[in-house]
């Protein structure tokens, strides 16, 4: 969904719309990948999403490495200050 004419973004928006009222489960380790995904094109969008899932009250994130998170997340807020 970062991508708007990515040929899957309105697939995902249907996704978000059908499950919106839904409760999530998700692993730090996605997060990372995640991030790892976005920090070069979608800065930005990156630390956004990840931030969002972090405190939606229907995520609930399973931590395999919250050190490994929490250090990723200060080097995505380097990446994203700089231009």
């Amino acid at each position: 969904m970062t991508n708007l004419k990515n040929q899957y973004n309105q697939n995902a928006l249907f996704l978000v719309n059908e499950y919106n009222k839904s409760n999530f489960l998700t692993a730090d380790i996605f997060l990372l990948k995640v991030g790892n995904s976005l920090i070069k094109s979608h800065k930005f969008k990156a630390l956004t999403l990840i931030n969002t899932l972090l405190t939606f009250p229907k995520v609930e994130i399973i931590n395999f490495d919250v050190n490994l998170l929490n250090k990723a997340l200060i080097l995505y807020e380097k990446y994203q200050n700089k231009s």
